[in-house]
């Protein structure tokens, strides 16, 4: 797919993640909006330092992109109106690396 919005890269696979049913033992359908939101965003941070922690062994560069043109990037991935994106990580080789 290609990369929506911002030049930074030119090409981005995207992995698309179901909902979670729980959080924190409680079931999502019975959390406050503050809830879901705290834990959206931490599952985000867990799942960002995986991908980090990932590709620091295989010899991958990553960065986490907060500016992203969600709408733009939501569309290209199908995502429903009750998903939406937390955060984006370009992965790539790190300059002046063989491919």
């Amino acid at each position: 797919m290609s990369m929506v919005g911002s030049g930074l890269a030119q090409e981005t696979g995207a992995i698309k993640l179901p909902p979670s049913e729980t959080a924190g033992g409680m079931p999502l359908t019975r959390a406050s909006a503050e809830d879901k939101a705290f834990y959206s965003a931490t599952d985000a941070g867990f799942i960002a330092q995986n991908v980090y922690l990932y590709c620091a062994s295989a010899g991958l560069a990553v960065v986490v992109r907060s500016l992203v043109d969600r709408d733009a990037l939501g569309a290209a991935m199908g995502l429903g109106r009750h998903q939406r994106i937390i955060l984006a990580q370009s992965v790539g080789y790190p300059a002046g690396s063989a491919k």
